[in-house]
């Protein structure tokens, strides 16, 4: 299952370290991204692949993400977001 997860920047440090314990694929959040596709960074962006098993535990960063199944462009379009291209 392809999963979109988003992230405000306030909360990125936090969900990267818990994501290391949560998952064989760790999410690095490493897409930048703002209203404007400029800086500054408002929202991290992590596009990846994973189980039905892997999917439960992203329950665990759910508080401060988030995760939907829907394609990066129409999350990002739903949500006003562009990547900021460093």
């Amino acid at each position: 299952m392809r999963i979109t997860i988003v992230c405000e920047d306030k909360w990125i440090v936090e969900v990267r370290e818990k994501s290391k314990y949560i998952s064989k694929n760790h999410l690095p959040l490493t897409i930048p991204a703002s209203p404007s596709g400029e800086l500054p960074v408002t929202h991290w962006i992590c596009v990846s692949d994973f189980s039905l098993s892997g999917f439960k535990e992203l329950i665990e960063i759910k508080k401060r993400t988030e995760i939907y199944t829907s394609s990066p462009k129409r999350v990002l379009r739903e949500l006003n977001l562009k990547i900021i291209k460093l």
